[in-house]
């Protein structure tokens, strides 16, 4: 997020004003939902129900999706929305928003509701994420589902490791000039690889202090433009699975089928090697999704935990993992399950053939589980931070600056940036 939109947001957000009345329909109060992100299908079916069995309250419903198009756009409207008289009870966040809405002390901790509900506790969730929600033991938002982003690749060329150091992940490309990703292969998308979860080799957050000018990252720039690599092989990536070709991946893992799926997809056993560290930790990225929160300037909050009952509660049919744990633990139940019968359910006296039902395997099963342990949420700061450093990198791959010019623009964007932040 542009850091002006954030400032302005943020500023908005502490000068909240108190929100009006709401309205009335057949003696019932308006509970008024707002979502930054297009969830509004998934929706309906839920808003109906709960308003058709609810004797006090009616769900609106206010969807910012048309203005997906143009972020800066909906950043204000989204604002300006928050601050008028009659402020919405629930968002329904998107993760990108989330730590600004936090940050920003327009939701409502939510700890108190959890341990007061007959309904909801903390322990009814799967804990990485419901971490992610939280800051300082506050909970600021519950999650309904969640997938994860990985990097990886055939086991059979990769091996089993997971985990790695941003000096051996380099050090795998020298190694392996044959290996090739699908897209952001080039200069700048390895580097980008390197940074999402490599920042704090180059950045004291406790100090507020950076290196980019040093040594240690001059010579990581140097290596990565040294490797010369092709920035897509989209366009023939199919060939290049069915002829065995050693592959990177980074993709999405949304739910144990996804997972059974890619691996029949390349014909091979993949190893989620993770994100590359400082350290050499296994990381992966966790993004929580469907995620619900109270806005701190409700005037109907308890109406509002309500319905945020009854939404955790609601089967949305939805394909991702569920942050839920009993349902999480059903999730895997059936994907562990042998094939029979029902998989080819008969109608009308015709059996229907549906895609062949996979079974996980215990690696499968580990590998997810592992990979659930090490995620972790976005955050703002280091998103920021990383794409000063690539896009200043990205001066030096191009032939535009020298090492030398490209690293101390670089640090002094980052520097001024961690100073503001004090």
């Amino acid at each position: 997020m542009k850091k002006w939109i954030r400032v302005i947001l943020l500023v908005g957000l502490f000068m909240l004003v108190g929100c009006g009345a709401k309205k009335t329909e057949g003696g019932k109060q308006e509970i008024v939902i707002m979502a930054t992100d297009r969830v509004e299908n998934l929706l309906k079916e839920f808003i109906v129900t709960y308003n058709k069995e609810s004797e006090d309250y009616f769900i609106t419903y206010e969807d910012f999706s048309e203005d997906m198009a143009n972020y800066d756009r909906m950043v204000s409207n989204i604002n300006a929305r928050i601050v008028s008289d009659r402020c919405p009870d629930l968002v329904l966040i998107n993760y990108n928003f989330f730590q600004t809405y936090m940050d920003g002390k327009a939701l409502e901790d939510l700890e108190p509701y959890l341990k007061k509900s007959e309904v909801l506790s903390e322990e009814d969730f799967l804990q990485p994420v419901l971490d992610a929600m939280k800051k300082e033991d506050a909970v600021y938002g519950l999650p309904k589902y969640f997938n994860m982003q990985v990097m990886g690749g055939r086991t059979s060329k990769m091996g089993q490791k997971q985990g790695w150091s941003i000096e051996e992940f380099i050090t795998y490309f020298e190694e392996n000039p044959d290996v090739l990703l699908e897209w952001d292969g080039d200069s700048y998308g390895i580097l980008n690889f390197c940074m999402r979860y490599g920042l704090d080799e180059y950045v004291d957050f406790e100090q507020g202090k950076c290196s980019f000018n040093g040594s240690e990252f001059k010579e990581l720039l140097t290596k990565i433009k040294a490797l010369n690599r092709d920035s897509s092989h989209t366009e023939n990536w199919k060939s290049i699975v069915e002829e065995g070709g050693n592959i990177m991946l980074e993709f999405s893992i949304n739910s144990f089928n996804d997972y059974m799926r890619m691996e029949e997809e390349y014909q091979d056993e993949l190893t989620v090697r993770g994100y590359p560290t400082g350290q050499g930790k296994f990381k992966c990225r966790l993004l929580p999704s469907m995620s619900m929160g109270i806005l701190a300037k409700s005037k109907n909050k308890d109406a509002a935990w309500d319905v945020l009952e009854k939404y955790m509660a609601w089967d949305f049919g939805n394909m991702e993992f569920s942050a839920m744990r009993e349902s999480f633990d059903a999730q895997l139940t059936e994907a562990k399950r042998e094939p029979d019968e029902s998989d080819n359910p008969v109608h009308d006296g015709i059996m229907m053939e549906l895609p062949k039902k996979l079974v996980l395997t215990r690696r499968q099963e580990e590998q997810i589980m592992l990979a659930l342990e090490n995620a972790v949420p976005d955050n703002i700061m280091w998103d920021e931070i990383r794409e000063m450093v690539t896009l200043g990198a990205l001066e030096y791959f191009n032939g535009k600056k020298d090492l030398e010019e490209a690293a101390n623009m670089i640090q002094s964007r980052v520097q001024l940036y961690l100073d503001e932040q004090k």
